[in-house]
């Protein structure tokens, strides 16, 4: 049997014929480095090697379940609740239920505007899989698509990238949330239940101006561009960029021009960006 392992940044494999000699110890050949005609393992092929983490420790065969990779969605068969494979291989829920103003599903949909694409696992699959033992446990609203706040709370809140809020006041809030160009959602704040906020592991600065956001998809007043902000540059956003990072027309807000004032632009979002797209967002 071959076994592949990794020295540094040399590949070696250990070839067959290892035998126990007079002494009772285990002799082998030499490692010889792997020739220069193998294939480097993809990123893609070390997630599928992943794959999901087990949470059992009892050493039982794993049912015969559907091939997940991180980033995979998946619902468990006669139910409707959604969870997503995270960067850990482990179980991450979208909470429900759980409803924004115009969406009784709101924290799904706010990253996908259908159930399309999800697989279907049984209960034993289900019950096999490990879940996170750390925050975030759960999926998190899409950055830019909400203002939300705690129960028993005024303090407005921003949903930036990375499991992150950023504190905002109420006025800045309604200038960068106005609903215009969206599709006529309710934007009134999301009230998040004090057992997901949690869930938001990181703060950002203080929104305290009329400035695009990270994490905002917008477009300037005069202009008929779509522009995303992921980290306080501007990018522009084409159809194929639009469609392939699953973002929506209900979340486009109308700024004015200042909005954008001393921010780079940088360059066009035509295709998919994990980082963009990804509802764990490294969770």
């Amino acid at each position: 049997m071959r076994t592949l392992t990794t020295l540094s940044l040399t590949v070696f494999v250990l070839v067959a014929g290892c035998n126990y000699n007079t002494t009772n110890t285990l002799a082998c050949p030499e490692p010889t480095a792997l020739d220069g005609g193998a294939t480097p393992q993809t990123d893609a092929q070390a997630q599928t090697d992943t794959k999901v983490d087990s949470g059992s420790d009892s050493g039982t065969d794993a049912p015969k379940c559907p091939v997940l990779v991180p980033g995979d969605m998946f619902k468990v068969a006669n139910f409707t609740m959604k969870y997503i494979v995270s960067q850990e291989g482990k179980a991450m829920y979208f909470p429900f239920p759980f409803s924004t103003p115009s969406d009784d599903d709101g924290v799904f949909h706010s990253w996908r505007d259908s159930d399309l694409g999800l697989t279907t696992v049984s209960q034993d699959c289900f019950d096999w899989m490990a879940v996170s033992n750390h925050y975030p446990a759960g999926v998190n609203l899409r950055s830019g698509s909400f203002i939300v706040k705690r129960p028993l709370s005024d303090q407005l809140y921003a949903v930036l990238p990375n499991n992150t809020l950023a504190k905002i006041p109420t006025e800045i809030a309604a200038a960068l949330y106005a609903p215009a160009y969206s599709d006529g959602v309710n934007d009134s704040p999301v009230v998040i239940p004090d057992y997901l906020w949690p869930n938001f592991v990181n703060r950002g600065p203080d929104v305290i101006d009329a400035h695009v956001h990270p994490g905002m998809i917008f477009i300037i007043s005069g202009d008929t561009a779509i522009y995303y902000a992921p980290d306080g540059t501007v990018r522009e956003v084409t159809d194929t960029g639009f469609t392939a990072n699953h973002f929506q027309r209900r979340f486009v807000r109308q700024v004015a021009l200042s909005a954008t004032q001393g921010m780079s632009f940088g360059e066009p979002i035509d295709g998919l960006v994990p980082s963009i797209a990804d509802p764990t967002q490294g969770g």
